[in-house]
């Protein structure tokens, strides 16, 4: 026991999630799952996009999608216009009562218990709420002032990464429970409801997981794709915003391998979110280094890195050996190529 609570003590300071017990290093071709796990299948994990019917959406509404935005985001909806980036800001500023209104962006949210320790007890102010969802006008990215503007705090069981359109409202009543804070939650957007998360108008492509799947069945033969959870074991970066997120369930003391699969809904949002070149050589370089790990148990010691891989509006984390050797290098090689074509539609 004392040995494993060392290894995670030390992973932890390095970033990273580390294997237990020796380093075994696979030689000539890098076809990582000698002990296989589980065989892939992810279609019953992909979290459904079509529109959502709630309590504040009129019975029987279809929610009739009248006009669009450029990438996709509704414009209309049932006639009723859709507001976002700096125009919802300037509407909710200036919104005289509480009448509701719709307004769009892109959510990046990660779900799960957090422990807040720097928030006083008895902290009630909107503004200080602990891990809320990030909003903003462009897939890829979150908009401090947006993010700052709205609160989810009311439907937060409802709200997931990706495209959204929400019914909100300002000088909502329960702005008066912001104790000192409460002229600036009386302002604020309060989500109401969700009215849309999404449909083929938005969703990912060229890739979708499941187009990674096949791509990784070259490399992993047999291993589980699972979405993010509270567990995040596999997990060596810092998720991307607005990325779905994936984790490859797969032996822990293998290099090189997936472990995280991380999809934007475009290429665009992509590169937004990941400031890496694409493609292999791209994954060699110091940008694309997500953190470093060194675990040490009575049965050895080694050390690792994981790296950023950017194809398409797919970037995947990749772990090797400190210092990638060649097998590492021959592995981005071919999971590069992989993904490129999956992506060209080969």
């Amino acid at each position: 026991m004392k040995a494993r609570l060392l290894v995670l003590v030390l992973v932890f300071v390095g970033g990273c999630s580390g294997p237990v017990g020796g380093a075994p290093t696979l030689d000539g071709t890098p076809a990582v799952t000698d002990t296989p796990t589980t065989s892939i299948a992810v279609s019953t994990h992909v979290p459904a996009t079509g529109p959502t019917t709630l309590a504040s959406i009129p019975p029987g509404s279809e929610a009739a999608i009248t006009a669009r935005y450029p990438d996709g985001l509704p414009q209309a909806i049932d006639g009723a216009p859709v507001l976002r980036g700096a125009t919802a800001l300037g509407h909710a500023q200036s919104a005289a009562d509480d009448t509701p209104f719709l307004v769009a962006g892109w959510v990046t949210w990660v779900p799960g218990a957090r422990n807040c320790p720097f928030l006083a007890a008895g902290t009630t102010s909107w503004l200080r709420d602990c891990g809320r969802p990030g909003l903003g006008d462009l897939a890829g990215s979150q908009d401090p002032a947006l993010t700052d503007a709205i609160t989810f705090r009311f439907v937060l069981d409802r709200v997931s990464t990706g495209p959204i359109v929400a019914q909100v409202r300002v000088h909502d009543p329960r702005a008066s429970t912001c104790g000192s804070a409460a002229a600036q939650c009386d302002r604020m957007m309060v989500v109401l409801g969700i009215v849309w998360t999404g449909d083929a108008a938005t969703a990912s492509r060229p890739l979708s997981i499941n187009a990674v799947e096949l791509a990784l069945r070259s490399l992993h033969a047999s291993a589980a794709i699972v979405p993010r959870a509270s567990d995040r074991s596999f997990q060596c970066a810092n998720d991307l915003d607005g990325a779905d997120i994936y984790f490859l369930a797969a032996p822990s003391r293998v290099w090189p391998l997936v472990t995280a699969i991380e999809i934007e809904p475009s290429v665009a949002a992509s590169q937004r979110a990941l400031h890496v070149p694409a493609g292999a050589s791209g994954a060699r370089t110091s940008s694309a280094l997500a953190s470093t790990g060194f675990s040490r148990t009575s049965s050895g010691s080694w050390s690792e890195e994981c790296r950023w891989l950017a194809v398409s509006n797919v970037a995947v984390v990749v772990r090797t050996h400190d210092r990638p050797t060649g097998a590492d290098r021959v592995f981005l090689d071919r999971l590069a190529a992989a993904l490129e074509r999956a992506a060209s539609g080969v």
